[in-house]
């Protein structure tokens, strides 16, 4: 993803386990906001707080059930 704020790619794909990702939107929202590149550099050219919280991740862990 380009980042316009550090004028350079941002590469998220060598972690090392690749989370399910979504953006949820409602339905008056631009379509803008479905491309994930555009959104974060609308979201961070607007934030402009040197406290602000741009983003948040959630980690889940669902146990796995075997079937007998």
């Amino acid at each position: 993803m380009w980042c316009e704020g550090d004028q350079e790619y941002k590469d998220y794909r060598t972690r090392e386990v690749q989370p399910e990702t979504l953006i949820l939107a409602p339905k008056h929202a631009p379509d803008f906001v479905y491309d994930r590149e555009r959104l974060w550099n609308e979201v961070e050219r607007v934030e402009s707080n040197v406290n602000s919280q741009l983003s948040r991740e959630i980690r889940v862990a669902l146990p796995s059930e075997s079937i007998q």
